[in-house]
């Protein structure tokens, strides 16, 4: 008798620590960045060259990340967005007034992985980066 509520005790005990982590992983898994969009003009036309940091940064730095995408669109205000594994948005920062270097500077606080070199291939360890949770500060 007594060690039937041992094992029933043991058992209980382990149920809520798996359901503990389940429930922790879940929750890493909505707050961390999966990747990001930058939306903005087309580098091709006029209105982005208005923007001259931002346009320098997508000419020069914005292929350098790793799950970075960029997704051009005249209609709304330059912007990156951050977005978790499900897809689901974490948090957008207006970048239309910011200089290149702080907006690299987001990315690199985000954990996004930066390539040396355009067509560098990314280390297997870092395929899945970012993996961070978006702070306040962004």
């Amino acid at each position: 008798m007594t060690q039937a509520l041992v094992f029933c005790l043991l058992a209980l005990c382990l149920g809520i620590s798996a359901e503990k982590d389940t429930i922790e992983t879940e929750l890493i898994e909505d707050t961390e960045i999966a990747k990001g969009t930058v939306i903005a003009p087309s580098v091709v036309g006029c209105y982005i060259k208005s923007m001259p940091e931002l346009y320098n940064f997508m000419m020069n730095t914005w292929a350098l990340y790793h799950n970075l995408e960029y997704d051009s669109r005249e209609d709304k205000e330059p912007q990156l967005i951050f977005y978790n594994f499900k897809n689901e948005e974490l948090k957008s920062v207006k970048i239309k007034n910011l200089k290149a270097d702080e907006i690299s500077a987001l990315l690199d606080e985000a954990g996004f992985y930066r390539k040396s070199e355009k067509g560098e291939e990314v280390p297997k360890e870092f395929q899945h980066y970012p993996l961070s949770a978006p702070r306040d500060e962004l």
